[in-house]
């Protein structure tokens, strides 16, 4: 399904304020790359790889540098970016407060480019959009469990129905942890190649949890606690000892799960009385940054083993 202006108007409004400067003209545009651009060098006629295909962004600097232009000379400028490449910009969003001049309003509505209007600060918006567009524009699946983050490690924890998953997770947001999604995890690959998660539409900032309901986790623990969307870096599935059958014992087998393309590691918890699962997810998210430096127990333990026997053939 193409994604166009309006829908980004809709969809990010409540947080950009946008105001539409062109009335109904070029809504319907498609929005084809995730990344933004400044105008930048363009305002002063150069144009070699201009990526025209992105929403363009004009700050205070790409402003004040026309505005210091004559009003002809502003003009030119202005309508040639929009006679070059008017076809192709879907939006050109100023920033920072800042009002269109009234030709670039007047090209715009020639072209059918949305020109928008947004109070929010110029890096901060590019930031914050490329990283929305990139959520909207790129391949996604779904996984079903309850994503959290866990000492800057991204975990979906998943399992069987009524096995522990929110109430594991509620136990992880009182020590601090952060929420990102309950029940479906939207996933997609960042342009950099990482998995990111992030919560589905109305049912962001809400966790289910049996025999209480519904549970609003930003008005309990406060916003503070809740992530728009975090890197995966780990999948915890929940399984009941009885249903377990053999493990490993040492966790010297990796596992992992292919989503989008990208593999990530798999390990399985087995549930039982007396263990307590909030603990051994902490527990997997340090050991995870362990072995990303490089450090794995069981290897460690391997060595020791090693000198051991080895000193014990110098003692004879």
């Amino acid at each position: 399904m193409s994604y166009k202006v309006k829908d980004l108007i809709k969809d990010t409004n409540s947080k950009f304020n946008f105001k539409v400067f062109t009335e109904d003209k070029g809504l319907d545009k498609v929005i084809l790359e995730p990344l933004v651009h400044r105008l930048s060098l363009a305002v002063v006629g150069h144009y070699k790889l201009f990526p025209e295909k992105r929403i363009q962004v004009c700050g205070v600097t790409e402003y004040s540098y026309l505005e210091e232009l004559l009003p002809e000379e502003r003009y030119k400028r202005i309508s040639d970016i929009f006679e070059k490449f008017g076809d192709s910009i879907p939006a050109i969003i100023f920033t920072a407060g800042l009002e269109p001049f009234p030709e670039i309003i007047e090209l715009a509505k020639e072209k059918s480019v949305v020109i928008l209007g947004t109070d929010y600060e110029t890096v901060l918006f590019v930031n914050d959009l490329s990283i929305i567009l990139e959520e909207k524009l790129t391949k996604s699946s779904s996984l079903q469990g309850v994503m959290v983050n866990v000492y800057g490690v991204g975990i979906v924890i998943s399992g069987d129905s009524g096995i522990g998953k929110s109430e594991a997770a509620i136990e992880l947001l009182k020590r601090g942890h952060m929420f990102v999604a309950d029940d479906i995890v939207k996933t997609y690959v960042s342009s950099s190649g990482v998995l990111m998660g992030t919560s589905e539409g109305i049912i962001k900032d809400f966790i289910e949890v049996r025999g209480l309901g519904i549970v609003d986790v930003a008005a309990i623990f406060g916003v503070g606690i809740k992530m728009d969307r975090s890197r995966i870096d780990l999948l915890i599935n929940l399984k009941l000892f009885s249903n377990f059958g053999e493990y490993d014992r040492l966790g010297s087998e990796r596992k992992f799960l292919e989503i989008l393309g990208v593999k990530i590691p798999q390990i399985t918890i087995p549930v039982g009385p007396g263990r307590n699962v909030s603990t051994l997810i902490e527990i997997a998210a340090l050991n995870f940054k362990l072995q990303e430096k490089g450090y794995f127990p069981v290897e460690e333990l391997d060595k020791r083993v090693l000198r051991a026997i080895d000193e014990k053939k110098h003692e004879k």
